[in-house]
C-alpha cells in the first residue's frame, strides 16, 4: 500500500512539474493571458464560480450588515492595541 503511495505521490509530483514547465513555456513565449489563466489553474481560483461561492454566515449577524460588524471589530480591536502602545 504504502508503494503505490509512493508512485501516486511520484506522478502527481511529475504532472505539477510538466504544468509548471508548460506555463513557463507559455509566459516566455508572450502568452500572458494563458500563462495567467495556467496560474490560476494552479491556484483553483477558476474553479470557483459565482454559483459555487458560499457566503460567510454570522450567527446574529444580517448579511447586509456583516461588513460594517468586521470592520467595527477591527477598528475597536485596533484602537485597544494603540492605547496600549508605550508612550
Amino acid at each position: 500500500m504504502k508503494a503505490v503511495s509512493r508512485e501516486v505521490k511520484a506522478d502527481i509530483a511529475k504532472a505539477k512539474m510538466n504544468y509548471r514547465k508548460k506555463i513557463e513555456i507559455k509566459y516566455s513565449s508572450g502568452d500572458l493571458r494563458a500563462a495567467w489563466q495556467g496560474i490560476k489553474t494552479m491556484a483553483s481560483i477558476n474553479q470557483c464560480t459565482h454559483e459555487t461561492k458560499q457566503l460567510i454566515k454570522v450567527n446574529g449577524v444580517d448579511d447586509t450588515d456583516l461588513s460594517d460588524t468586521f470592520n467595527s471589530f477591527f477598528v475597536l480591536r485596533g484602537l485597544i492595541l494603540f492605547l496600549k502602545l508605550p508612550g
